[in-house]
Order: C-alpha cells, then sequence, then structure tokens
C-alpha cells in the first residue's frame, strides 16, 4: 500500500478491510493477499471505480453487515449478496436537511453496535445518532434534532468515538469531554447523559477533553484515550453521576501524551499507537514499555484511529504508509545485561594505559 491507512477491520470470513485515505477501501483475503477494492457498485475487483468517499471506521454487526463510516460522504451499509458472493449491496445515508430524521451530518468518525442490536454513529459536526424504523418499516435516524433531546449537543457535538464499557453504559468520546448513558432504555427521551471532562481543580477528573479512544477490557475495567492527556482510567461513577478518573502520561512512563488507539491482548494487556510509537500497559502492575523507533526496525508513523484485533489475536494499527501488524505474543523486552568493559582511559585529551597496579 502506498497511502496512509484510515480504518482497518476484519470481517467473519477473515478478510481484511482497509480504508485508506485517498478513498480507497482494499480487502485482503486471510492469507493477507490483496483480492480487490470496493467499487462504487459494490463489487470486489481488480478494476472499477472505486466507492466514494474516505472510510474513517469500519464494522461488521452480529448480522454479517458491514458498516462504513465516511468523512463527507455518509453512511454506507455493505449487505454481502450471498455468502460465496464478493458483491455487496450498497445502501448510502447522507445528512438531509429538509428531514429531521436523516442522519445528522456526513462526516461519520466511527460506528458500533451495543448490546441490543442498536446500531450508533458517531459524527464529528452534530452529535451521536443511532438507526431505527418509523412505523412503515422506513430507516431512520435517532439524534438530538428529533427524540435525543437530553445529549449534549451544544459541548459535545464533535464526536469521535463511541462503544460499551460491559456495565451496562455506552460511552461517547467528543473534543469537549467524555459523555456516559444507559444503553438498555425504551425511549430516547428518557436517557440521561452525564458528561465528563478536565476540571484543572480537580486531580480526578479527566486529563484532557480530547477523547480519542475508548477500550472495556475483559475484566471490566474502562480506559479512556486522549490526545494531549495520556490515558485515563475510569475509577468510579458516583450515584449523582460524577466520575472519578486516574490519569497516566509521559511523566509515568508513556512515551507521548497524544494517544491514538487502544487494543487489549489475550492477557489482559494493553497495546496503544502513539505519536511516538506503540506502548504496552500492563493494567496489574500500572507499568508501561514502549516500542519505538530504536526498537522497531523501520519507521512508523500513526494513523488517527485505526486499529483492531484479528481472530488470530494480531494486532494491527493504521500507519502513514499502509499497516503496522504484530502478534503480542513475539513482543518482549529484552532481558540482555550487557557485561562492563572497560576499554580506554583519557586524561586531560590524553589516551592513557592504566598499570596493573593502577586497574586494582
Amino acid at each position: 500500500m502506498s497511502n496512509e491507512v484510515r480504518s482497518v477491520c476484519e470481517d467473519k470470513q477473515g478478510n481484511l478491510w482497509v480504508g485508506l485515505k485517498d478513498g480507497m477501501i482494499r480487502l485482503y483475503d486471510s492469507n493477507r493477499k490483496f483480492i480487490g477494492h470496493l467499487t462504487g457498485n459494490g463489487t470486489i475487483s481488480m478494476t472499477g471505480t472505486p466507492m466514494e468517499g474516505t472510510a474513517y471506521f469500519i464494522m461488521q454487526d452480529s448480522k454479517g453487515i458491514i458498516w462504513i463510516a465516511t468523512k463527507g460522504n455518509g453512511l454506507v451499509r455493505a449487505e454481502q449478496i450471498s455468502p460465496t458472493s464478493m458483491s455487496y449491496k450498497l445502501t448510502r445515508y447522507q445528512h438531509d436537511s429538509n428531514d429531521m430524521y436523516s442522519l445528522s451530518d456526513n462526516n461519520v468518525y466511527c460506528v458500533y453496535e451495543d448490546h441490543n442490536g442498536r446500531i450508533w454513529i458517531a459524527t464529528f459536526a452534530n452529535g451521536i445518532n443511532y438507526i431505527s424504523k418509523d412505523k412503515n418499516g422506513n430507516t431512520i435516524f435517532v439524534n438530538h434534532r428529533n427524540n435525543l433531546k437530553g445529549y449534549p449537543i451544544d459541548l459535545c457535538y464533535k464526536t469521535r468515538f463511541i462503544t460499551s464499557d460491559n456495565n451496562g453504559r455506552l460511552w461517547v468520546g467528543t473534543t469537549a469531554g467524555a459523555v456516559a448513558f444507559d444503553e438498555n432504555f425504551s425511549t430516547p427521551e428518557e436517557i440521561q447523559f452525564h458528561h465528563f471532562s478536565r476540571n484543572p481543580n480537580d486531580t480526578k477528573s479527566l486529563s484532557n477533553n480530547d477523547v480519542h479512544w475508548i477500550v472495556a477490557t475483559e475484566k471490566k475495567e474502562l480506559y479512556l484515550a486522549t490526545f494531549g492527556g495520556g490515558l485515563n482510567k475510569l475509577l468510579f461513577i458516583d450515584e449523582a453521576g460524577k466520575g472519578a478518573f486516574k490519569s497516566y502520561s509521559v511523566l509515568g512512563g508513556l512515551p507521548s501524551d497524544v494517544l491514538l488507539s487502544i487494543r487489549e491482548d489475550d492477557k489482559h494487556n494493553l497495546w496503544i499507537s502513539t505519536e511516538n510509537g506503540v506502548s504496552k500497559f500492563i493494567p496489574g502492575e500500572e507499568r508501561f514499555e514502549n516500542y519505538d523507533d530504536r526498537s522497531i526496525t523501520f519507521r512508523v508513523r500513526f494513523s488517527e484511529a485505526a486499529s483492531t484485533v484479528t481472530s488470530k489475536g494480531d494486532i494491527l494499527f493504521g500507519a502513514s504508509n499502509g499497516i503496522f501488524m504484530f502478534n503480542p505474543d513475539s513482543i518482549s523486552k529484552s532481558r540482555f545485561v550487557p557485561p562492563i568493559v572497560f576499554s580506554k582511559l583519557v586524561i586531560c585529551l590524553l589516551y592513557t594505559s592504566p598499570s596493573p597496579r593502577d586497574m586494582r
């Protein structure tokens, strides 16, 4: 690949979907052999006009539908025509200023399926949406312009990420902090949103408001990656909805406070793409192991928030010129302790040969 990777996803067949900054979505089979790109008519082909739109996020839901979030071109639903076919029926959803139940904005940064099967969409200019059906069975987008009245749109209109904490809450990463709410609701009007942001006078508030990524671990801990404030761990949310966080920064071992995405491996370690390489966080020890240009044999610069974990346990991070892929089990810090060798002695810029007596 010769372009910056903005999104990456492995589907249930083991195919790898790679969205490039130039707008092309390339597909690789389970052996990582290139099989073509997604065309505007839904086929996977070596030729043909690519589907319109730069994919900022790609995910596959529980029904096998591929959802493609594009920057400026709305949301695309790709349904495979048959299990063995490499053709997809594409449906594009876009904002319509005359339709309050259309997508709230065409700059879509993230798509997520919650535990109730709802599809949530984070836009970078007009808050969040979830997909529903009207009484006639038509697809509608529930957002602050219609039934999602309680969402703090005045502050949190630029949303980057949405996920669940596996404790019944959905979390939204925005440029103005994080928003959390109960995912088990009957009507959107009843949702109570809790907004968490940086307070310079509160050491247990978020360390930075620009939240790029949120990950819930298998141990039901929640971590937030911020762009400039390092890593934040949720400690608790009290009955009044006030949250407490613990932050980790370069002072605690991170290579950079600019974090882009986080993935958990099967040993419960967190792998973080940062502005200065990859960092491994060991939660049980609250310790970081960093891997930068000195430990990686080639120069890597990561894209905004492109990452995934494959069915084989490999972690993939999108980079400025391709994909950085590794298996966490194959990476460890060297424990070699080199011996100290006395090679030369210089006194007043003059080389001196010490005698055996001087070495005692």
